[in-house]
């Protein structure tokens, strides 16, 4: 195996190729931009049917370190401390728009799915593991995870450094009595 090649860079983070180009790695030089996100889900009481909207479009502020910045997205941790276990799909907009109210279906308008960046990240149910007497669970992707699309090229709109993220129901009905849904999205710049 030859020395990996440099395939992409995002301020000071680079995502690196092995000969049959499958990611090994990203490298973030001492001192560098890396920072970790939470994010507390707001949700609405009750159950969730499948295809239904379970967090609406919501604000992580100064994101990028710059308007229209770009990052990478190196890892997300979702727990769940209901424990619902649902396949639900993590979706990255570069814009405040919506995608449907809580507890309503999924809606994108045409021109609003242009700020949808990429396809999202796909949460199965077979991701938890519980944990506790009370039975939380969490779901983790990170860079060597197969069938994941991390790490994850995110670009802020012009005049912005934030990223907007929503949660959609893939399966299950799930039902949450409060914003119990927390993430935390690592970053490297």
């Amino acid at each position: 195996m030859s020395e990996p090649e440099l395939i992409l860079g995002v301020k000071n983070a680079m995502l690196r190729l092995d000969d049959d180009s499958h990611l090994i790695g990203v490298y973030s030089p001492a001192g560098t931009g890396m920072n970790v996100f939470d994010v507390t889900f707001t949700l609405v009481t009750g159950s969730y049917a499948s295809g239904t909207v379970i967090a609406a479009t919501q604000e992580i502020s100064n994101f990028f370190l710059e308007n229209g910045g770009s990052a990478i997205i190196a890892g997300f941790d979702l727990l769940d401390e209901e424990a619902q276990n649902v396949a639900m799909t993590l979706l990255f907009l570069d814009s405040d728009v919506s995608v449907g109210n809580e507890h309503s279906p999924y809606s994108i308008s045409d021109a609003n799915s242009e700020k949808l960046l990429g396809r999202g990240i796909e949460i199965g149910t077979t991701d938890y593991k519980t944990f506790g007497n009370n039975g939380f669970s969490k779901a983790t992707y990170k860079i060597i995870d197969s069938n994941v699309y991390i790490p994850y090229v995110v670009k802020a709109a012009a005049g912005s450094r934030s990223l907007y993220v929503a949660l959609i129901n893939g399966s299950g009905a799930p039902i949450w009595t409060g914003n119990k849904l927390l993430g935390k999205i690592a970053v490297m710049y």
